[in-house]
């Protein structure tokens, strides 16, 4: 009689031990922008080591967990990291219906066009380098500063941009001359590179330790673009007119792959500047291979090959003679086409290696290396052996006292002129 009592309080026993862990987390991960769910979300409980994967209705479940409380991590590319503590019971399977995650900020699009108006000699004052404030964060100071009073009139913490570390996948890509950062080298990649991380002063990261202006890595991997095929078609009346892109990202998988690809253009005509215009072209392309659990290779190719127009500063007198303060003393008619003399052209691939390694849970290993190549430069006149032909050179202007007329030229008036490549440009002084 007795053993029969001690093997039902044992059978009793074990009974309850499967019950109480017989608790579990279910729920649908969806986004805050119209409520749309989301797949291949992971889910994550660290403590016990598990991960799940959301399904394409945005579902996950949980099963057989111990009863307690647990923090549960969501994340996935171009969206927030969010945290959870869930108190699971026994026998009860935690329901937490629609978990909402938050777009993460999108990168300003301030392109190379809107500064071509700016445009210098000097590389050192290359307006092109913009500093990683310009990206929305959860900083109220810096979304301000960066969208209402816009990086060409303040700087964070009065640093230039030069005091701003910009990385790729890792590397970081400021110029080794100038410290600024290139952010033209990947304009018009929109899709494939609004993952980013930012970190604002000397503050440490898994990718190196910032500068004094801040840091920001932009994540371009084919396993970091959103899942999915996008087309885009717009129409603007700034420094550039039309805009498409194509991209696609095929999230990881079930062999291990993630495959992605971006192309896109911008074009810009003269605007109310003669001469100024804008004509870019951009391409990305990435592969990654996940090898067991723990093992990520990754290969990028990136590049935003572009040619502008660039505008050059002139004097009141010239603007009175001409008529109008946007005088571009850059331009001129050659065989009745207006051109520009100076045009910067630039075309730099870079292409990248990255190599991942989960150690351990607190220990990762990233290696990575990186070739970037190709022209960077502007055009401009030569005049070897001959009279200087900017039509705005002083010694051209009616004020000067050593004023040149162009011979060969049968005319009742006096004559001031543009020359580029032997074709002359004319105007009437008063």
């Amino acid at each position: 009689m007795k053993l029969k009592v001690l093997l039902i309080l044992m059978l009793a026993a074990v009974t309850f031990t499967s019950y109480a862990q017989d608790g579990g987390i279910r729920g649908k991960v969806v986004s805050r922008n119209g409520r749309v769910v989301l797949s291949n979300v992971q889910v994550k409980i660290e403590s016990l080591g598990l991960t799940a994967m959301t399904d394409k209705d945005g579902n996950f479940i949980f099963e057989n967990l111990p009863a307690g409380s647990y923090t549960v991590l969501f994340s996935t590319p171009d969206f927030e990291d969010l945290n959870l503590m869930v108190r699971v019971g026994d026998k009860h399977v935690q329901d937490l219906k629609s978990v909402i995650i938050v777009p993460s900020g999108q990168s300003a699009v301030l392109d190379d066009a809107v500064f071509a108006e700016f445009d210098s000699d000097s590389s050192s004052s290359d307006t092109q380098a913009l500093p990683s404030s310009l990206s929305s964060s959860k900083d109220l100071f810096n979304n301000i500063a960066s969208y209402r009073f816009s990086e060409m009139r303040f700087n964070v913490r009065g640093y230039d941009s030069q005091y701003s570390d910009i990385y790729l996948n890792g590397i970081r890509f400021n110029d080794a001359m100038t410290g600024y950062g290139p952010w033209s080298l990947w304009s018009g990649l929109n899709d494939a590179t609004r993952n980013q991380e930012n970190y604002t002063g000397l503050e440490a990261s898994d990718f190196g330790i910032g500068g004094i202006g801040g840091m920001t890595n932009v994540n371009a991997r084919a396993s970091q673009m959103r899942k999915g095929f996008r087309v885009s078609v717009s129409n603007g009346n700034q420094m550039y007119r039309f805009r498409a892109m194509v991209s696609y990202g095929s999230g990881q998988l079930d062999n291990g792959w993630s495959y992605a690809f971006s192309v896109g253009t911008r074009q810009g005509g003269n605007g109310y500047v003669d001469g100024v215009y804008y004509n870019s072209y951009s391409y990305f392309a990435s592969a990654e291979k996940l090898f067991g659990q723990n093992h990520r290779l990754a290969l990028t190719l990136l590049a935003s090959p572009s040619e502008r127009g660039a505008q050059q500063a002139s004097t009141d007198e010239a603007y009175a003679l001409f008529g109008n303060n946007y005088y571009n003393p850059n331009v001129g008619y050659q065989a009745g086409k207006l051109r520009n003399s100076r045009v910067r052209n630039t075309h730099e691939p870079i292409v990248m290696l990255n190599y991942t390694w989960d150690m351990s849970e607190n220990t990762r290993l990233n290696a990575a290396t990186s070739l970037r190549f190709g022209r960077n430069g502007y055009s401009a006149l030569t005049w070897n052996a001959g009279a200087d032909p900017r039509g705005d050179y002083y010694r051209y202007m009616p004020n000067s006292d050593k004023t040149q007329i162009v011979p060969g030229i049968t005319t009742d008036e006096t004559i001031y002129f543009y020359a580029m490549d032997g074709a002359i440009a004319k105007g009437v002084w008063d």
